[in-house]
């Protein structure tokens, strides 16, 4: 987590541009992924209690994944999608 590319995050908004609407919208994309995180490691133990079987391995990849699945964003990138996307179409 100490990485560039993860702290970087903190420098990226979650919400965009709702932040100029509602001021306290300002969480970031580093809070984000910690939040996905700690709800994943949440669900990997529910589903371990049910009986799944999950080994460490699979429970430690899953929680990275979840943990950097924001990693490439950009700013305001949710906002630009649908110009960006529809422009390549």
């Amino acid at each position: 987590m100490e990485h560039p590319w993860f702290q970087r995050l903190r420098r990226i908004r979650q919400l965009g541009m709702t932040g100029f609407v509602y001021p306290g919208a300002l969480h970031t994309r580093f809070h984000h992924a910690i939040g996905a995180m700690h709800l994943m490691q949440e669900a990997i133990e529910t589903l371990k209690m049910k009986g799944i079987a999950i080994s460490k391995t699979e429970a430690e990849a899953t929680l990275i994944a979840i943990l950097l699945h924001d990693i490439g964003h950009g700013p305001y990138s949710h906002a630009l999608e649908n110009s960006i996307v529809s422009e390549m179409s």
